[in-house]
């Protein structure tokens, strides 16, 4: 592109400054086009298109390669990684797309309810709060009517018996908490107004919680019942960490299983991408019509499973049977890998939240 090169070329290029033969338009190090830096319109509308254009080609080869399974995996270890999009960045893409679908059509009818219930918790400390108040009062009523302190008492304790009880009293919160130098869990009643009102380091001191692990981990529970509502999206958020941290597991799944074949873990690392990208791609739509087609979610799950199968039998090469067996350990062995990097996900996000 002519906007870009000149006749005296300089003798560094200006991005890595290695040395540049005479009159070069691009550097041998670093293979930048040689420039001036002033850029002509033509020649900016020029690179414009021919990089949407370019991306929007290698975007259609690698979803229609995507749809055939294993075929990608294949095309990638024939060594054709600049046709199509690498492993990790279509992961990543379909990844963020499926998530962002979930907190779309999960997250708002769970905040909802999340919210409603927080609603009705607020109420009910509320009202712990009026009945208090209502006792100092009742006494200060009944020592003001003194000639007959016993039906005044009586309205005013009758009328604090009601408001208590329709606040419900307390609930009982579980936490680890250092007791006797052993790690144990502790049990203390909070009413609903330590649980979403009273400042924290104040419930914390009023449960007379000493230990360092204790207070934390009281503090956290309280943090998670005050913000309900964001723990939902924080969850779903960090499902794509969770995913990309099984993947090298998935991964060691699937060297053990094929152990006599000559392939490389980074090799089964890279199906692994290709399947979950299909995976996403597939079960996104799903979740989108939910209401319209209830029975999506489960056809989009099997349409997963029997790629993966196929998938594994074009890859891998070996006999119907044999793929068979292995593909059932495998979804196993995939279903215990998910529920231990779930409740690992879990844990972190609530020490983290």
């Amino acid at each position: 592109m002519e906007g870009y090169f000149i006749d005296d070329a300089p003798k560094k290029c200006p991005n890595c400054q290695a040395a540049l033969p005479d009159k070069a338009k691009y550097c041998l190090q670093c293979g930048q086009k040689q420039t001036t830096g002033r850029i002509k319109l033509r020649t900016l509308l020029a690179e414009f298109f021919e990089t949407v254009f370019n991306l929007e080609s290698r975007f259609f080869l690698t979803l229609g390669a995507l749809f055939i399974p294993g075929k990608l995996t294949e095309e990638f270890f024939k060594g054709r990684h600049q046709t199509y999009f690498r492993p990790i960045r279509l992961f990543f893409v379909m990844a963020v797309v499926h998530f962002a679908v979930i907190a779309f059509v999960v997250d708002n009818a769970i905040e909802e309810s999340i919210t409603k219930m927080k609603n009705g918790q607020y109420s009910r400390a509320f009202h712990l709060q009026f009945a208090e108040e209502l006792d100092t009062v009742g006494v200060q009523v009944a020592n003001h009517y003194v000639e007959d302190t016993t039906i005044t008492r009586s309205m005013v304790d009758s009328l604090q018996s009601r408001i208590t009880d329709s606040a419900q009293g307390t609930i009982n919160l579980r936490f680890i908490d250092r007791v006797d130098g052993q790690l144990v869990f502790v049990e203390k009643k909070i009413d609903f107004e330590e649980l979403l009102i009273n400042p924290i380091s104040e419930v914390i001191e009023a449960k007379e919680v000493q230990s360092g692990i204790g207070r934390f981990t009281l503090g956290q529970i309280l943090r998670v019942y005050r913000n309900l509502d964001k723990l939902v999206g924080f969850l779903i958020s960090n499902l794509t960490w969770m995913i990309l941290l099984m993947m090298p597991a998935l991964a060691l799944i699937l060297k053990l299983l094929y152990i006599r074949r000559d392939f490389y873990f980074v090799e089964h690392l890279i199906f692994s991408f290709h399947y979950h990208a299909f995976a996403f791609l597939i079960a996104s739509p799903a979740y989108l019509l939910i209401n319209i087609w209830p029975g999506g979610i489960a056809f989009a799950f099997t349409l997963i499973l029997i790629y993966l199968f196929i998938a594994m039998k074009r890859v891998y090469r070996q006999a119907i049977i044999k793929t068979g067996v292995k593909f059932m350990i495998l979804n196993n062995l995939y279903g215990i890998v998910f529920v231990f990097f779930f409740i690992f996900m879990l844990l972190i996000s609530a020490l983290v939240f």
